[in-house]
């Protein structure tokens, strides 16, 4: 059984060596996701669990015609089912096991979690790939399928987060850090103007109802960007909005 005292063991050139490194650094455990054949595997297995449920549904209609109370009772007896005594015989229990048996293999949540894995950061990667060829690591002496798994060429397989534009789609992928970190910025930088720049304009007015009137698009204003901000409820974006159009009535009032 190998761990990471071992790591020293394996000869340079082999998988064993690969191993090790992963074993006893982690950071450097980076595999490929093979999203595409996954969702590919993943739409057959659809296809397939389709056709069953249709099948499935046909047996389930033909069966509760038949003039049998052993076979109408499939549907609310699963020892019935299972026994498959009455004049349906075992189709719908086949039909069923089938269909459950396709379930268990719909991967379906797995492929899900995969995809959601942030991938390795660009340093690990470059480590790695550097060590593979080092007089240290490998030399680049792996041989077989999977030898150039990190090459540097295997582009846009490590899900490291770059924009690009895929010519093949017509599609564009954008970083989704770099767009939560602008969003970020952009609500730190906006929110005290927001709450600051009302009074310092209503400051400089003095007719009451142009007043009322900054105090309404100012508020709104509010409203409508923690709506588009924020995670707030309905609830608290109505109680944050009447307590903010207060705070300015609350000025205006003072400075009558």
């Amino acid at each position: 059984m190998l761990d990471s005292s071992s790591a020293a063991a394996p000869g340079r050139g082999s998988w064993l060596r690969v191993a090790a490194l992963m074993g006893s650094k982690p950071e450097m455990a980076i595999f490929r996701k093979f999203r595409v054949l996954n969702a590919l595997r993943l739409l057959e297995m659809q296809s397939d669990l389709m056709q069953q449920e249709q099948d499935y549904a046909y047996i389930c209609s033909r069966d509760a015609r038949v003039d049998c109370p052993a076979t109408r009772s499939y549907p609310k007896d699963w020892e019935a089912l299972n026994e498959s005594l009455g004049k349906g015989g075992p189709h719908q229990r086949d039909a069923w096991r089938k269909l459950r048996n396709g379930l268990d293999s719909y991967t379906l949540v797995q492929q899900i979690k995969i995809c959601k894995q942030d991938g390795p950061s660009k340093h690990d990667l470059n480590i790695l790939q550097d060590w593979l060829v080092s007089a240290e690591g490998n030399e680049s002496s792996l041989r077989g399928p999977g030898w150039d798994a990190w090459e540097k060429e295997q582009r846009g397989l490590w899900d490291i987060g770059n924009d690009y534009v895929d010519d093949e789609f017509g599609l564009t992928d954008y970083n989704d850090a770099k767009i939560s970190v602008a969003a970020d910025i952009t609500c730190t930088l906006f929110a005290p103007l927001l709450t600051t720049v009302p009074m310092f304009v209503l400051y400089f007015v003095s007719d009451i109802r142009t007043r009322l009137g900054i105090i309404m698009g100012f508020t709104t204003l509010f409203s409508i960007s923690l709506a588009l901000f924020s995670s707030a409820r309905r609830i608290e974006v109505f109680a944050a909005t009447s307590a903010f159009a207060a705070v300015q009535a609350v000025y205006v009032t003072v400075n009558q």
